[in-house]
Formats: C-alpha cells, structure tokens, sequence
C-alpha cells in the first residue's frame, strides 16, 4: 500500500501531466471494476469448491497489493473531481466517515470473525451487506462499552499522574 501512495505523490509532484491522465473516469472505472470484482471474490474463500479456497498467499500477498492499486486508480479523479468533493461535503457522508474513522479499531478487531460467519442467504451481495452491517454494529457496541470507557480511564489516570 505504501507503494502506491508514495509512487502516486510522486507522480502528482514531478510528473503532473501524467498524473493529470490518470483523472480520467475511465481509470476510476476500472478501479472500481477492480475492486468490486476482488472483494467479491473474497467469497470464494467460503467455497470449497473454490480453486482460491487453498491459495491463502494470493489474499495474503496479491489480494491487497490489487486492492490497494484499484484505490491507487481512484485517487487522481476523486481528487480533481469538483462533484465528488461537494458529495464529501454532504453531512450524511461526512458523518460515516467520522463515525467510521473512530470505529476503525473495533472493526479491524472483529472484521474477520465476523466475516466467517455463514448466514442463509443465497445472495453473495447479500450476505456481504449483512456482514458489512454486522461488523458495523458490533464495532459501535465494543467502542461504546469498552473501548471509550478504556480511553477515560486512561485520561483520569494521566491527569491524576501529571498533578
């Protein structure tokens, strides 16, 4: 991940032109593309039958390498687009990402627990959906209840020990 964010910095600085090619919405699209079809295909991990059910070094090396240039192909036109940064602006998404940002711990905890779970739905995409919402929920439940009281206690500590 680190890669690409130093090479796409470093194409935004010392080669602008070719960093203003990759603005183009046809990169975004395929980053989408892209990224739709990996984590889709993470599904095939609960498939047996899969032949990437035994490939445990694709998503462990090459899975998040692809990820993270799917982003990389994002960035230029998100940043260069005038609608997108009005859309970042909307309360609704603004708050999703705040709210996300201070579950980010609680999620990397659980995420993949909570992924392995099987529920009865046909659907990939569903399924995907409920485990995304369910992640959600039980991060909030674990910030809620013990990860903030935890922070608190650890500010009343320091404020008692800088007396």
């Amino acid at each position: 991940r680190v890669l690409f964010r130093s090479l796409l910095a470093h194409l935004k600085l010392s080669y602008k032109a070719a960093y203003q090619k990759l603005s183009n919405p046809l990169f975004c699209l395929l980053g989408l593309i892209m990224m739709v079809y990996l984590i889709f295909d993470l599904g095939s991990l609960n498939n047996p039958q899969s032949s990437h059910a035994n490939s445990y070094i694709w998503y462990r090396t090459g899975w998040f390498s692809a990820f993270s240039f799917s982003i990389f192909l994002f960035i230029p036109f998100i940043e260069s687009s005038t609608t997108i940064i009005k859309i970042a602006k909307l309360k609704m998404f603004y708050l999703l990402i705040t709210r996300t940002s201070i579950l980010t711990y609680s999620i990397y905890l659980i995420h993949s627990f909570v992924f392995k779970i099987p529920l009865p739905f046909e659907s990939l995409a569903v399924n995907k959906v409920f485990h995304i919402l369910l992640v959600y929920l039980l991060s909030y439940l674990i910030y809620r209840y013990y990860e903030h009281p935890m922070m608190e206690l650890r500010d009343k500590k320091i404020k008692l020990f800088n007396k």
